[in-house]
């Protein structure tokens, strides 16, 4: 901002096994993660940083359809509820094309938001064994 910069920008970081944050690369502009940041402020708001914790993976194979997949997610009660706005939302349905999925986790905290994952992983996952 102090050479004149405004607007988004791309930072990637690692977190160590210390817990220490390295700062590798800074863009100034979005990068491929632009619509998780859609996303993120239209379903939690313009500060969802502030008070949300967002898990997202993509290239995921369910073996299972994508309606299966939403159905199961829904059943057990880890879709994305707007009113406490946490749960999973299924962003990319690539199963015809490529077999792949993608998500995004919305919680409030880092443990809720990995239990909300862990259960999304085991319904995609469980096509897989």
């Amino acid at each position: 901002r102090e050479q004149g910069y405004f607007g988004y920008m791309n930072i990637d970081s690692i977190l160590t096994q210390d817990g220490e944050v390295l700062f590798t690369e800074v863009n100034g502009r979005m990068g491929d993660c632009t619509h998780l940041h859609y996303w993120a402020r239209e379903l939690i708001g313009k500060n969802y940083l502030r008070s949300t914790v967002m898990l997202n993976q993509n290239y995921l194979t369910p073996g299972k359809s994508f309606k299966t997949v939403l159905t199961e997610l829904e059943d057990n009660g880890l879709h994305f509820d707007h009113k406490r706005k946490k749960g999973v939302v299924l962003l990319i349905d690539d199963t015809e094309r490529t077999g792949v999925i993608e998500y995004l986790v919305f919680a409030p905290t880092w443990e809720e938001a990995k239990k909300i994952e862990s259960g999304a992983l085991s319904i995609i996952d469980s096509g897989n064994g």
